[in-house]
């Protein structure tokens, strides 16, 4: 369990260092060296490039940060990446829940970005259907269970009773990211 809490603090620390490497390179596009909110090229639809101004993170970009937050979530009800949640469906097995976090890491990684690469969006989105179908088919099959699951395991209980109600959430988000920036797909 140690190595999988040393394995996570690693990413964690990556993913700032490659934050930083992203708000410092990024600065300016690296066509004509002119401020990013400059349109990158032709075929991109200038109002998608505008990079948020102010303090204050826009609703889209916290969008991102959230689902990142919410897949950060695993290392909690997984105990530390156990496989807590592995037992009750192999899905969650430990390698399942870094797996989840690497994802929670992508999205992060875009977070600044999302206007530009809405087919990244998109495949968000579907990666969130794929989880949520296979929460209602355990809720189908399986969620009789939860009310003694939830009283000899509430971390694990809770788990099973949320998670795909989040990830449908999210699905939506990603899918209408996708939607709002699609003149994006095509690039020259």
């Amino acid at each position: 369990m140690q190595s999988n809490v040393r394995i996570l603090l690693g990413l964690i620390e990556t993913c700032n260092v490659f934050s930083l490497f992203i708000e410092t390179t990024n600065q300016y596009n690296h066509y004509d060296r002119q401020p990013y909110h400059v349109s990158l090229n032709q075929s991109i639809n200038n109002d998608a490039c505008t990079r948020p101004t102010g303090d204050l993170m826009d609703a889209k970009k916290f969008g991102f940060v959230l689902a990142f937050a919410y897949n950060s979530g695993i290392g909690i009800f997984s105990k530390g990446f156990s496989n807590s949640l592995g037992d009750i469906d192999p899905l969650f097995s430990s390698n399942g829940c870094i797996a989840i976090q690497l994802w929670g890491f992508a999205y992060l990684a875009i977070a600044n970005h999302y206007s530009l690469v809405p087919a990244l969006a998109l495949v968000y989105a579907l990666e969130k259907l794929f989880y949520a179908q296979h929460w209602i088919f355990w809720m189908i099959e399986y969620g009789h269970t939860l009310p003694n699951l939830i009283q000899s395991d509430p971390i694990t209980g809770v788990f099973y009773a949320i998670y795909g109600a989040g990830d449908i959430g999210f699905m939506v988000f990603f899918a209408w990211i996708a939607w709002t920036f699609r003149a994006n797909f095509k690039s020259k």
